[in-house]
């Protein structure tokens, strides 16, 4: 009985396989080897790795191996200037008006603006975008949510900052606030305080607690997001500002007023500051140029002068000082080693960021104009001004690729 009860199952069990092979017979399966076949030759699908717009008004998407993969065309709708971002997958376009893109290149909406766009960001699917106005659109269609007056005066908006609960808006001296719903807040003009020079524009704004840092070329100031009363000022010619775990690290030029005292001597160094209260917490003189390249990291600041290149830890203890042949014009630090482009004959260097020891050096770059960018295991360098695009091995400067494009408005590693 237990033998004829297994050829029993059995006999089941083929009679299930007969009948699978039929159906999918009918159905057009292939065998094991096909399906196999079927994987190996499939090619990758590759994605975009960075988003090229020139002053033509062409955007462009390249791949990691430096072929096209498609390019959207704005010239109809076209400033001269414009700039983009990419969110959620979107890549949102400012210009004389906005528009927005799929990453596969598939336009999704455009919205035509009062006045050319200066400033553009995003967030939970709204775009923000300054043109004339200060303006708020749906990020799905485009469709006008809200519009207001902008309380600025000496400049147009220029820097836009989101905090949790309101829209931070700078242009010339003043800082002001809306709520999201549009409602203004705010507004406070620094200049009240005689601060600055005449002219002066703030060109970035940080945010730090409850407190936004603007930063303008002769001046800082703190102010309250939800008071908009200024907490602490200081008049310093910034030659580079970080804000690093509430820490304010900037390389300054201080100019004495002389007429509280014309023997007073300019002093020029790093300077450390407490965001939220002002306090000063260390300073460093050391000679500091306006032609001077700096760059400001949590591994550490760096300055390079016309004969050198010196690194300081954030306690303010100078880490190394090297000299150089050739002034460097930009820099970028990544994973502890800096990228940098130096010299009329554009050499492109790569520097140990603990040591200051040199690892390897490239002649014969694309200009000492560039930008350069680290991502997907290439070294990026980009010149704005004759435009071209360039993908270097990350382990000895090698050109991998080369394309040539227009003069760059703005580039973006996507992630």
């Amino acid at each position: 009985m237990r033998t004829k009860g297994i050829f029993a199952s059995i006999g089941k069990m083929l009679s299930y396989g007969y009948i699978l092979l039929i159906v999918c017979e009918l159905a057009g399966c292939g065998g094991a080897s096909s399906v196999q076949s079927s994987h190996s030759t499939a090619p990758p699908i590759p994605v975009p790795l960075l988003y090229i717009l020139d002053q033509n008004g062409n955007l462009t998407s390249i791949r990691a191996d430096g072929s096209l993969q498609w390019q959207h065309d704005f010239t109809s709708s076209w400033a001269g200037q414009g700039q983009f971002q990419v969110v959620d997958q979107t890549i949102y376009v400012a210009s004389q008006s906005v528009a927005a893109l799929t990453t596969s290149g598939q336009q999704l909406w455009t919205q035509p603006l009062p006045d050319r766009a200066v400033a553009l960001t995003v967030r939970k699917n709204v775009v923000y975008v300054s043109a004339g106005r200060l303006l708020a659109l749906n990020a799905r269609d485009g469709s006008l949510l809200w519009q207001g007056d902008l309380p600025i005066t000496g400049g147009p908006v220029s820097q836009l900052l989101l905090t949790s609960s309101s829209l931070l808006v700078a242009g010339g001296t003043t800082v002001a606030a809306y709520s999201l719903d549009g409602k203004p807040q705010w507004s406070t003009d620094l200049a009240t305080n005689n601060l600055g020079e005449t002219g002066d524009q703030i060109t970035a704004l940080s945010l730090v607690d409850n407190v936004v840092i603007a930063r303008a070329r002769s001046m800082i100031a703190a102010v309250n997001i939800r008071t908009g009363q200024t907490i602490w000022t200081r008049e310093s010619q910034v030659q580079a500002m970080a804000l690093i775990q509430g820490v304010l690290y900037t390389m300054f030029i201080d100019v004495p007023d002389p007429t509280v005292n014309e023997h007073a001597p300019t002093i020029t160094g790093l300077r450390a500051i407490q965001a939220s209260t002002g306090q000063q917490l260390w300073q460093v003189t050391t000679p500091v140029n306006e032609s001077d390249t700096e760059l400001m990291t949590p591994n550490g600041l760096y300055q390079a002068s016309a004969t050198s290149l010196t690194a300081w830890d954030l306690s303010g203890k100078q880490r190394w000082s090297i000299p150089m042949m050739t002034q460097i014009t930009q820099m970028i630090v990544q994973n502890n080693q800096i990228f940098a482009v130096a010299g009329q004959q554009s050499e492109l260097l790569s520097i140990d960021a603990q040591t200051g020891k040199q690892l390897w050096k490239e002649n014969e770059t694309e200009g000492s104009g560039s930008e350069l960018q680290v991502a997907d295991h290439f070294l990026w360098q980009w010149n704005e001004e004759d435009g071209g695009v360039t993908g270097h091995s990350l382990q000895n400067g090698s050109v991998r690729w080369h394309i040539a494009t227009n003069a760059i408005v703005q580039m973006m590693v996507a992630p």
